[in-house]
Order: structure tokens, then C-alpha cells, then sequence
């Protein structure tokens, strides 16, 4: 997957957009066609693994926090139909959850003491992040009002957390077997955690969305997106399971062009 994923950033994409502006259609297109649109979006949604790992149990609570999206688009028809879509967003996503977990490996503190081991109880997480994004998209006209988009995006972090702690629950040090650490509820009785400085900086993945133009100058969008290359370094294994951000955005257009 890792040597798919650099296939895509540095050498398919690039060949496949130079190709075309090589082409008799793209050299065609008149720059007067651009259209400009600013957004602004609501999200909602969290840092997921891929599948449900067998060490989570079930989730306790779940509360997202403010998340949302300011940007502008550009839009190129090539078509009657076809069109490429760029642009500029700023995002910040953020969630709370708490879930049960067992035989789940854990790093923490408590107390000024540092335990590892694999802990049986409860996982408060707390993630956020916040990043510039430019898409890249080819987008469908579906009859006058509507278009689906589907492509790529990239995003520099410019914030970044990922928190909590373990508690309710007790940690066997260094091994299934190893000594017994209880691990309590309040301050100073549970395992806290801070792993932020091993987040990734840039982060790339899948993004498809919608718009519906109800009017001349006014419309709604609705956003998907899914980071493919992680929430972490990929030299980072204190948290065993690959999380990716996935979040979806529902928001307003205001036509500039």
C-alpha cells in the first residue's frame, strides 16, 4: 500500500494531468469559462480505524466537536458536463470519544510514572486538527442544478492533537501476563496520554461531494472525505491500529464568478 500511495502522489497523478493538458480539448478551453464560488461547511465525523479492530468492544460515548470549513473553489468546464475542480479550503476537525477496549496496547503516565502494556477498560480519545486543503476533482453535471465531484486532496496540518487518557479498567505491564496496574477514574488515578508530535504534517486521501445550485448566485454542497496515508508517522506503533480522518461536511455556496 505505502509504495501504491507514492505512485500516486509523485508519478501517476502528475503524468495523467500533464497528459491532458497535452491535449487538443484542454488547449481549447478558454480561461474566461472559470467559475469562483466561496463555502462554508459544518462537519461532522471522526478519526476511524480501518474495520472495527477485535480489541474494541463497543463505544461508550461519542461527541464531536466544532468542526467545520471556510474555502474557495474554482471550477473549469471542459464540457457540457465535465469540469475540474480546485481551490483553497481551511478545515478543523475534532472529536471526543470514550470506548471499551480489551488487550489493547497503551502507553501512558500516572503520577510522573510512565507504564506500558496491554490495558483492559476504558479509552477516552480526543482529536483535532486543523489544515489549509487544496483538492483536486473532476466533477458531472447532472442536468442544470446538480454536479457530483470526485477526486484527490492534500492537506498541510497547521494544528494537531491527539489525547486522553485510560481508566476504569488495569493495564498488565509489558505483557499479557506481566505485573497487574490498576487504572482509576479521577485525575492522578488514571493513564494519560499525548501522542500529537507523531501525527503527520501533510496528509492526503479521497474526496467526493455534491452541489445543488438553487439559484443565480446561491447553492448547497455536501463533502466526503477519507485520509488514506494514516493519522500517524509510519515509524509511530505505540497505537497498533492505522486511524484515518473521515468526515463529511454539509455547507452553503456563494457563486463569486
Amino acid at each position: 500500500m505505502t509504495r501504491i500511495n507514492h505512485l500516486l502522489r509523485y508519478i501517476i497523478l502528475p503524468v495523467m494531468l500533464l497528459t491532458w493538458l497535452g491535449t487538443p480539448r484542454a488547449a481549447a478551453i478558454s480561461l474566461d469559462s472559470l467559475t469562483v464560488d466561496a463555502r462554508l461547511g459544518y462537519s461532522l465525523g471522526g478519526t476511524v480505524p480501518a474495520g472495527i479492530p477485535a480489541t474494541i468492544r463497543h463505544l461508550n460515548s461519542y461527541k464531536p466537536s466544532a468542526s467545520g470549513m471556510l474555502g474557495v473553489t474554482v471550477a473549469l468546464p471542459i464540457d457540457q458536463r465535465w469540469s475540474l475542480h480546485s481551490g483553497l479550503r481551511f478545515e478543523r476537525y475534532a472529536m471526543s470519544t470514550d470506548a471499551h477496549v480489551k488487550n489493547y496496547d497503551i502507553a501512558v503516565t500516572r503520577g510522573g510514572e510512565s507504564l506500558e502494556g496491554i490495558f483492559l477498560g476504558d479509552v477516552r480519545t480526543n482529536a483535532a486538527q486543523t489544515q489549509f486543503t487544496l483538492p483536486l476533482q473532476a466533477g458531472y453535471r447532472l442536468g442544470k442544478q446538480w454536479r457530483v465531484r470526485l477526486g484527490l486532496y492534500m492537506s498541510l496540518l497547521t494544528g494537531r492533537s491527539f489525547d486522553g487518557w485510560a481508566h476504569d479498567g488495569y493495564m498488565r505491564a509489558d505483557e499479557p501476563t506481566g505485573a497487574k496496574v490498576e487504572l482509576g477514574h479521577d485525575a492522578g488515578e488514571r493513564g494519560d496520554y499525548e501522542f500529537d508530535d507523531h501525527m503527520r504534517s501533510f496528509q492526503w486521501g479521497i474526496d467526493a461531494g455534491a452541489d445543488w445550485q438553487f439559484s443565480s448566485r446561491w447553492g448547497a454542497f455536501a463533502e466526503l472525505i477519507y485520509g488514506v496515508n494514516g493519522l500517524f508517522q509510519s515509524d509511530f506503533h505505540t497505537v497498533s491500529m492505522k486511524l484515518h480522518p473521515l468526515y463529511g461536511t454539509l455547507g452553503v455556496i456563494y457563486k463569486l464568478k
